[in-house]
């Protein structure tokens, strides 16, 4: 009789099997959260390449159109005699800080219609509670047309970004989604791609060098801007300042506000800062790269305060009354210097 070999196949026990889905649910979990990083990632740096690109292609619009010559600019004076916008010369800017702001002042103009109650048109920051002790000139471009402010239609094709492009979300998942266009009437023809008209600027111009036209340029980039509405109300905050070093690079300060709703620097913000010089006022621009979470109070809730760090060009003025300034939706900041084109250094009757 032949032998016979019995085979027995090797089997699994439910207690690897359940092994087995805990490794395989616990690889899933990770990538999913991975996944989410990921996206959150990506759209930092969507967001990140938008300023960039908008920032860059405002200093090219900036140099292009001649927006450091005095002539193409108009002021609104709020003196009640004037009351109305001024052509400016380089013997009254020379010196002197100021903002060019057209998309600004032609929605306010708009919304408004100039009445007489405008002083937050002519300085920036605005001025509202607490008024801001250190500003500067808020001025527009000439139209050439008019010599008058820049109409809205015109601010707008300049100072807002055209990267963002607009497209249709398609009723089918199978279907891909499609430019949006201005056209001629209801159905005519294409005339333009419309965008989102999510990123605008506005050029700050403060000396690099006492008394001459040398000129430092700070393009301020933002996110989904606020220029409509009663700015008696708005989101500008003001911050007293306390420098816990000697402001090299900006460095480790104390903000402080007498409102506790009045302090609410995010990581990542830009704020402002101001000083009086004897000549005239100073602002730069720096980053707020960390901030205490909460705010602290010492006196049973009379003043409020948090610790920050600040990024930025160093602080000369660190010994003097210093104004801080945060405007929500300001994303970047890029900078270069220039000269005044309507001025020169051999000029004697400035």
């Amino acid at each position: 009789m032949k032998n016979k070999r019995i085979h027995q196949s090797s089997g699994v026990t439910i207690v690897e099997v359940l092994f087995s889905i805990g490794i395989i649910v616990t690889g899933l979990l990770g990538v999913a959260g991975l996944i989410m990083v990921a996206g959150t990632q990506m759209t930092q740096g969507l967001e990140a390449d938008a300023m960039s690109n908008a920032g860059l292609n405002a200093i090219a619009e900036f140099e292009t159109r001649n927006m450091q010559n005095p002539n193409n600019l108009v002021w609104f004076d709020p003196d009640p005699k004037i009351n109305q916008f001024r052509l400016l010369t380089p013997k009254f800017i020379l010196g002197k800080s100021f903002c060019i702001d057209p998309f600004f002042i032609a929605q306010q103009q708009l919304d408004h219609k100039l009445d007489k109650n405008f002083k937050h048109l002519s300085y920036f920051p605005s001025t509202k509670y607490p008024n801001p002790t250190i500003s500067m000139l808020r001025v527009t471009l000439k139209d050439t047309d008019t010599n008058k402010w820049l109409p809205l239609p015109l601010s707008r094709e300049i100072f807002i970004a055209k990267d963002d492009l607009a497209f249709s979300t398609p009723a089918s998942a199978t279907e891909l989604p499609e430019q949006q266009w201005i056209t001629e009437g209801f159905a005519g023809p294409k005339l333009k791609r419309t965008n989102h008209a999510e990123y605008s600027w506005l050029a700050m111009l403060t000396p690099a060098v006492e008394k001459t036209d040398h000129y430092l340029i700070s393009i301020v980039v933002f996110k989904n801007r606020g220029v409509r509405g009663d700015l008696s109300n708005s989101e500008e905050q003001f911050f007293k300042i306390d420098f816990l070093n000697s402001g090299f690079g900006g460095g480790e300060v104390e903000l402080s506000n007498i409102r506790l709703d009045g302090l609410y620097p995010r990581h990542g913000d830009w704020v402002m800062l101001s000083a009086a010089t004897p000549s005239d006022n100073l602002h730069r621009w720096y980053q707020v790269t960390y901030i205490d979470e909460e705010n602290h109070s010492e006196d049973g809730g009379t003043h409020y305060h948090r610790h920050a760090t600040l990024q930025g060009p160093d602080w000369r003025h660190s010994g003097s009354v210093t104004q801080v300034t945060l405007i929500p939706g300001v994303v970047g900041v890029f900078e270069k210097t220039t000269r005044l084109g309507a001025t020169s250094l051999y000029d004697k009757t400035k």
